[in-house]
Formats: C-alpha cells, sequence, structure tokens
C-alpha cells in the first residue's frame, strides 16, 4: 500500500440523544435524525456568473474528478463560500451544475450506480461523509468508525449502493512512525560510505529515480550501490536497520479494512494486518486479497469475510482476477507501478492465464504498448481490458486492443484522467487558455467533447 497518509483527528463530540445543528443559509437547514445529524445540500445552476469564478479557482491547479453515470463526471471546482466547496456535475447533455459541500474535497468516491458520494468533512472532526444525489441530503458515518484512526490510501470506495470500504490504521503507532524522523537513515550514508565517483552516480541516479526516468539498467546500477552502502554500514547501523524493520511491520500490522453499511452505520471488519485489497468480483459481492507476506492470493466473501478461499500460491504486481470458474487472470510485464522506471512503451504486454490442474497455462499475450506512443510517456489499461492509453506531457493516445489500432486523441500536456466502469468513455484533464479544461472521449464514437469549461 502506498503510504501516503493524513491524520484524522478524532471527533470531540459524543452524540446524546438528538443533535440539532445551525448552519449557515449557504449549507441549509439542518434536520433532526433518530441517530445522527443530516443537511441539506445547496445545489444551483452553472451561471456565467458562478462560471467565472470557477474557472478563476482552476487556472493554478487542475481538479480532482471521476465518474458518476450516463456521461456525467463530478469535480472540484475549489472555489468556496464561507466554508463550503463548489462540487461540479458536468454532462455533455445537460447544464452543468454546482453542489456546495460541508469538505476541502480532497478525495472522493462515487457508488456504481451514481447515487452517492463519500467525501471527507472539512473541519477538525474530519468525519467521512455520505451525499445521496437524489435527494440532497448528506450525513456523516458513525465517528466510532474512525476513532483513534487515521485513513489510510486509498481512500474510501464503493463496493455497490450500499457498502463503502474503509482501510484505517492505529492513529497512535502512526504518530510514533512519524515522530521517529530517522526511519530512513540511508539519505545519509552516501557521503560516508561511497567514494567519490559512486557518490556522483548515486545522487545522478537518485535524481533521476525522483523524476520518473530511470532505465531498467539504471534501477539495477542504483540498487547495486544501495546495497554496497549497506555493506559498508557498521554492526550498530545495522542493527538500527533491523529494530527500525521490526517497527515497520508493527506499523503496517496496524492495518485494518472495514466495509460499511451507509444506511445503517453498520461497521464489519474484512481484513486485518498484512493483507491487501487487489480487485473485486464480478457479482461485487468478494473481494480478491493479497497476502503481503507469502504474496498468496485469497477471495473473500464481504459478507462472510471470515471465510477465505485460496486461488493463487502467489500474486503479481497489476494481477487482475477476470473469472472464477474458470480461473482466468491476467498482469502487464514490465509493471506499471515501477512509474519510477523508464522502459520502451513498445514493450508492455498483457499476459493472459487459465489454471489448469492447478497450473498457470497462458493463453494469449496482449501488446499493450506501442511503438507509436511517445516516448516519456505512462501507461493504463482501462478497467475491462479493452483499450490501453498512453498520457503525459506529449498528449494522449488510445490504443484499441482487440485490433491493435492506434489513434490520438489530443497532442496537449494530460494531467489526469479517469475511465468509465464500462470502457464507454475517458474524461482527462489539460491546461487550456483560461484554466484547466475537463474532456470528455467516447471510445465507440471517437467523440472528444469539453465539459468544461
Amino acid at each position: 500500500m502506498n503510504n501516503n497518509f493524513k491524520i484524522l483527528k478524532p471527533s470531540t463530540v459524543r452524540w446524546i440523544g438528538v443533535v440539532v445543528i445551525c448552519i449557515s443559509i449557504l449549507l441549509g437547514t439542518a434536520e433532526k435524525n433518530k441517530d445522527i445529524e443530516e443537511i441539506i445540500i445547496r445545489q444551483e445552476k452553472l451561471t456565467p456568473l458562478l462560471l467565472q469564478k470557477l474557472i478563476s479557482a482552476l487556472k493554478g491547479q487542475y481538479p480532482l474528478f471521476s465518474f458518476l453515470k450516463n456521461n456525467a463526471v463530478i469535480a472540484d471546482g475549489r472555489y468556496k463560500q464561507g466554508n463550503l466547496r463548489s462540487l461540479l456535475i458536468l454532462s455533455p447533455q445537460e447544464t452543468g451544475k454546482v453542489l456546495w459541500l460541508n469538505s476541502d474535497i480532497s478525495w472522493l468516491a462515487c457508488s456504481p450506480g451514481g447515487r452517492y458520494i463519500a467525501y471527507p468533512e472539512a473541519s477538525d472532526k474530519e468525519r467521512v461523509w455520505v451525499l445521496d444525489l437524489e435527494t440532497n441530503r448528506a450525513k456523516p458515518l458513525a465517528s466510532a468508525i474512525l476513532e483513534g484512526k487515521i485513513l489510510s490510501y486509498p481512500r474510501p470506495w464503493f463496493v455497490d449502493d450500499s457498502h463503502l470500504i474503509i482501510e484505517r490504521g492505529d492513529k497512535k503507532t502512526w504518530e510514533e512512525y512519524w515522530r521517529k524522523a530517522d526511519l530512513t537513515p540511508l539519505e545519509n550514508l552516501p557521503p560516508k560510505y561511497l567514494s567519490k565517483k559512486e557518490l556522483e552516480q548515486y545522487y545522478k541516479l537518485s535524481d533521476l529515480f525522483l523524476k520518473g526516468g530511470l532505465t531498467p539498467q539504471q534501477a539495477q546500477e542504483l540498487d547495486r550501490l544501495v546495497r554496497e552502502m549497506a555493506k559498508r554500514m557498521s554492526e550498530g547501523e545495522r542493527q538500527k536497520l533491523t529494530e527500525q524493520y521490526e517497527f515497520l511491520k508493527k506499523v503496517w500490522s496496524s492495518y485494518d479494512i472495514v466495509v460499511v453499511n451507509i444506511h445503517t452505520n453498520k461497521e464489519q471488519l474484512l481484513i486485518k494486518g498484512e493483507e491487501q485489497i487487489i480487485g473485486i468480483s464480478q457479482d461485487r459481492k468478494g473481494l480478491y486479497v493479497e497476502d503481503k507476506l507469502s504474496k498468496k492470493i485469497f477471495k473473500i466473501e464481504i459478507d462472510k469475510p471470515t471465510e477465505k478461499k485460496e486461488l493463487l500460491h502467489q500474486g503479481y504486481p497489476g494481477l487482475r482476477i477476470r473469472s472464477e470458474e474458470p480461473l482466468r487472470f491476467g498482469f502487464i510485464y514490465p509493471p506499471l507501478q515501477y512509474f519510477w522506471i523508464t522502459y520502451p512503451l513498445a514493450v508492455y504486454k498483457c499476459y493472459c492465464y487459465e489454471m489448469r490442474d492447478k497450473d498457470p497455462v497462458l493463453l494469449r499475450t496482449i501488446n499493450c504498448g506501442d511503438s507509436k506512443f511517445p516516448p516519456d510517456s505512462h501507461i493504463s489499461v482501462s478497467p475491462q481490458g479493452n483499450f490501453s492509453i498512453s498520457y503525459g506531457k506529449k498528449g494522449l493516445f488510445l490504443k484499441d486492443l482487440n485490433n491493435g489500432k492506434v489513434k490520438k486523441i489530443t497532442n496537449e500536456p494530460v494531467y489526469g484522467f479517469k475511465w468509465s466502469e464500462d470502457d464507454s468513455r475517458l474524461a482527462y484533464v489539460v491546461r487550456g487558455r483560461k484554466c484547466y479544461e475537463i474532456w470528455l472521449f467516447d471510445t465507440s464514437t471517437s467523440l472528444n467533447q469539453r465539459i468544461f469549461p
């Protein structure tokens, strides 16, 4: 798991009976609920005056965005009114709308049916809220769900229109981790343990690593230099690294993953410790999980998380499971997770397997990379595996993996993108003359439309 975390400050308010909150006219009127507070989120049309304010707000930074349904895209407008922040609902068929959320919109999660949005609260409580787009009513999840915890990355996400997955870490353990400023002692080792020539090479390769420009050969050389540093360390320093490694294992074992029913606030533990979710079954009733230590792949049923079924003895980076009977799976090599290493874009391939008599049999190999993709670009494969794209400073290109054809979508640098779950649409962000722009590409018709501004 990525360790890009944000501390959640526990709520200091314990609800007793019915809580009544007075809020501004912008937020709407607070209403009574038996267990938790509920608010009405104000909505308005995207008027020319409001559009100009949003354009101004989106000049300096591109927005966070995601798909809803029926070609609709939601996006952080970055414009604020008091303590409320604008959330845009954009569609080629309709006039845009703006919702005013009690949030800083540091993340968003949309339910598969497009009815619900989960988002973080913009206050010291920093709770998780859920908005029903059909009624514009929003309510927080029970505070106990994050009490003594921090929210992990990836951010919360929906299994269906009722269940939200939340990954959490123990707050005290992570605070202890952050206080230990010397958990990466290798940063201070080069001047002491490397020769002048090795030192120059180390800094050069480290800079390429941070920029994501290492070749595979350079990555091997950087790994060799780090290993040389480790060899030349004193016994006391090795012992210190061992202690730090054991502490990091304690940090990671503090994790758990829960599923929360957004209608009842009922919480159920799915995973605890050294496991991570790598996918969801097609019927959305099960999760595929990798044990970080053994690398084995299991399936757990969301309704019966204590029952685990082993699927594979060995996982692969970027593994996708397509079916269970027969068990079919695939992965991309070189792994797309190695974003710091630059491979020629023509070498990326999808390897598709089927398990037969407990042995994987290669069914086919698909070239998801292509020599027509511009150098220094990144690759992504669509959720259903029908397309791959290259994106980056030299534009956006799409490859149909069923026929191998490549088409250029834009020459403009692309700063972010989102696939629709069915591969039918691709939303992406470019820098326009006035501000960052959101575009929508239809993969079946090749219609490319700007939906904001």
